[in-house]
């Protein structure tokens, strides 16, 4: 899902912060409603993607586009996401949907943060 996200992302020239904040709190919406639907439910549920979304958009927020900072973006994404160093680990461990959702969403704000400092040094 992470590769469609950047698929849009490239075609809607970019993503403004508003609208990583409203996919956030979608996907915090959408995962509390799946939560409860499905009390047994502990964990972040694979079949369950918004989260992704939300933290794919917030990779992006006001990053200048090229292929190489999609290519870049994506894949820090993915590491940070799947390895979960420091604060992104203990935001997993927040309960419920808030821990499902900011792990993501933290893994891409920290790929913003690396993708900005890239442009504003001039790395494309």
């Amino acid at each position: 899902m992470s590769a469609l996200t950047c698929l849009v992302v490239w075609l809607c020239g970019g993503v403004s912060l508003g609208a990583a904040i409203l996919m956030t709190v979608v996907a915090i919406g959408s995962v509390r409603r799946y939560l409860s639907d499905f009390s047994d439910v502990c964990v972040d549920p694979p079949h369950v993607v918004i989260d992704e979304v939300a933290g794919q958009m917030w990779a992006f927020v006001d990053v200048p586009l090229s292929a190489a900072s999609l290519f870049v973006g994506f894949v820090l994404f993915r590491i940070l996401d799947i390895m979960k160093p420091g604060v992104i680990r203990k935001a997993e461990r927040l309960r419920g949907a808030y821990g499902i959702v900011c792990d993501d969403v933290l893994a891409g704000f920290f790929t913003m943060i690396v993708l900005r400092l890239g442009s504003a040094y001039g790395l494309p």
